[in-house]
């Protein structure tokens, strides 16, 4: 019988059993040692295919799983929403473009209103 690494596998000659590679850190094992890695996907546990040792089992990250949420409230029948004082400040006055004269490069003054030709504001 010829010489072979055998790494972590069990080698009986009278109860053969077969040996496996971790998928992770490649040491040989026996295959029945060797564990499917799972992970949260969803709502639930993914198998990910992937045989490793018990070294290199990870447990199955918490961030992955899918939360899940409570229903929203009930809207509020006929609400009332609270009145707030006016502010004073009109549509027009938000919509302030500031333009430079053609002939003296220079900004008209600040808060001059201009409207485009055809736009009525109600005025």
């Amino acid at each position: 019988m010829s010489w072979r690494p055998h790494g972590h596998a069990q080698v009986s000659s009278r109860h053969p059993q077969a040996a496996g590679i971790c998928d992770r850190c490649g040491r040989m094992f026996t295959h029945a040692d060797l564990i499917w890695q799972f992970d949260w996907r969803s709502e639930r546990l993914l198998n990910l295919r992937i045989l490793v040792c018990s070294s290199c089992l990870d447990k199955p990250q918490e961030q992955l799983r899918a939360r899940i949420l409570g229903p929203d409230p009930l809207p509020i029948y006929n609400a009332r929403p609270e009145q707030f004082a006016p502010t004073g400040v009109s549509v027009i006055e938000t919509n302030v473009i500031e333009l430079l004269d053609l002939n003296t490069a220079l900004a008209t003054e600040v808060g001059a209103m201009v409207v485009p030709e055809g736009v009525d504001y109600g005025n």
